[in-house]
C-alpha cells in the first residue's frame, strides 16, 4: 500500500521553498523531505506541521553549537587564538596546558590531554605540526583558522560574530 501511493505521487514532490533561514545546512538537508511531505497535508495542519518542524530544527542547531562550543576542539582552537607570537607557532603542550589550566578539568582530562593527543586533534582539524627543540609547533593558515573559528562559534578581534546558521 505505502509502495503505491509512493509511486503515484513521487513524481508530484519538490522541494519546497520555505525560509530556512537560522538552520544549519546538515539540518536543511535532513528537513526539506520533511517539509515536502507538509505540503500534502490539508491546510490546517500543514502550516503548523511546517512551524512546530522549523522549530525543531532551530533548536536542535542551537544544541549542536552548544556542545561543539564545549568540545576540545573548540577550547583548543581558542588557546591558539588567544596565544601572542603565533608567528613561531605555539607548541602542542603549550595548548594542552592552557587548556587543561584554564578548565575546571578533572584529574582524567588532565592524563588525556596530553601533547601528542593536541597534535592528532589539530591536525585533524588541518593544522601543521613541525617537529622543533621546543617541541611540535603548530601553524595553520589563517583562511582555515577564520572558518574553524566561525564553525566552533569563537569570536576574534577580526572576526565577526559566528551567524545563528553555522
Amino acid at each position: 500500500m505505502a509502495i503505491t501511493w509512493r509511486f503515484r505521487t513521487l513524481d508530484t514532490f519538490h522541494v519546497p521553498e520555505a525560509t530556512t533561514d537560522g538552520i544549519s545546512g546538515r539540518t536543511k538537508q535532513i528537513i526539506l523531505p520533511l517539509l515536502a511531505v507538509a505540503d500534502h497535508l490539508g491546510p490546517p495542519c500543514r502550516q503548523r506541521y511546517q512551524e512546530d518542524l522549523l522549530a525543531f530544527a532551530r533548536q536542535r542547531d542551537a544544541e549542536v553549537r552548544e556542545v561543539r562550543r564545549e568540545s576540545w576542539e573548540a577550547q583548543l582552537i581558542e588557546a591558539y587564538v588567544a596565544l601572542p607570537g603565533k608567528e613561531n607557532g605555539p607548541t602542542c603542550q603549550a595548548l594542552a596546558d592552557i587548556v587543561t589550566n584554564g578548565t575546571d578539568a578533572d584529574a582524567n582530562m588532565h592524563r588525556a590531554l596530553t601533547a601528542r593527543k593536541v597534535s592528532e586533534i589539530m591536525r585533524g582539524m588541518g593544522f601543521k605540526t613541525k617537529h622543533t627543540n621546543r617541541g611540535s609547533v603548530v601553524m595553520i593558515n589563517e583562511n582555515r583558522l577564520r572558518e574553524l573559528c566561525k564553525r566552533f562559534g569563537i569570536v576574534t578581534e577580526q572576526s565577526p560574530p559566528p551567524s545563528p546558521a553555522e
